[in-house]
């Protein structure tokens, strides 16, 4: 039925029909829904789901955000660690130095 608006929805077929395809058609003895109703349905449930999708973003947001802070302490705390590190490690090599003066100078002594 080409040439006939379509103005109804199979619900069993979950298609969109037109009058005759109801009264004469394949779709005679299907359940069937008026387009507003089913219109409405699809409209509240896109709603629902886009709203899900909005807050679910929003949590997304906040974690990536909390992530990236937590990214960033992280990256400060090992700078201050590797400062720390290297500090300590040069005061070892100035006690190894000093150590091995004054084993060297006890040995030129004896």
């Amino acid at each position: 039925h080409e040439d006939e608006k379509v103005n109804m929805y199979c619900v069993t077929d979950d298609q969109l029909i037109c009058a005759l395809c109801k009264l004469v058609g394949r779709h005679r003895d299907h359940q069937v829904a008026a387009l507003s109703d089913r219109y409405d349905k699809l409209k509240q449930n896109l709603e629902c789901n886009l709203a899900s999708l909005i807050k679910r973003n929003t949590e997304m947001e906040t974690l990536l955000a909390k992530l990236i802070q937590t990214c960033q302490h992280v990256e400060v705390n090992a700078s201050r660690q590797e400062t720390k590190l290297m500090e300590e490690s040069d005061q070892l090599i100035e006690i190894i130095q000093q150590r091995r003066q004054i084993i060297g100078t006890r040995s030129e002594e004896h």
